[in-house]
């Protein structure tokens, strides 16, 4: 007879709202410094001015997007998102991007600005802390970051 699956431990965050960012999705682990809310607002205002007007072929995929995110992006669709994300060199673009992303669940704002994607890898270091799978991604592509 098989056994009942194990209990999983889900943790449902609420989105916060900071300073003049929209509600986004923080870690409650991991306190906003001062220093962090201003390029995430810097990141807000950036998306906010110069986003928009978009092509209607821009207009549409965006739409699709969001439809997506707010249905929730499933796991293989939150990676080719990191993978597209961190591969955007305009450092503006890519934190306005992320504050995007952290509108929508499966995405989580840490207070020191980094993004989770939601993946639940994690290299667990000698001394017991964890690094992202940003942190590790950011060591394979090299010094641009």
């Amino acid at each position: 007879m098989a056994t009942p699956p194990e209990e999983c431990n889900h943790t449902y965050l609420s989105q916060s709202i900071y300073g003049s960012l929209p509600p986004l999705y923080f870690s409650p682990s991991s306190p906003m410094t001062p220093h962090t809310l201003s390029i995430l607002g810097n990141a807000y205002a950036y998306m906010t001015r110069h986003f928009h007007p978009r092509s209607p072929f821009e207009e549409r995929e965006v739409k699709i997007l969001r439809e997506e995110l707010e249905a929730g992006m499933s796991k293989d669709r939150r990676e080719q998102m990191q993978y597209y994300v961190v591969q955007i060199q305009d450092l503006r673009k890519r934190k306005a991007t992320e504050v995007y992303l952290a509108r929508y669940p499966g995405f989580v704002m840490y207070g020191d600005g980094r993004l989770d994607y939601g993946l639940a890898e994690m290299d667990v270091k000698d001394d017991g802390h964890g690094e992202s799978v940003m942190q590790n991604l950011k060591k394979k592509l090299g010094g641009w970051w």
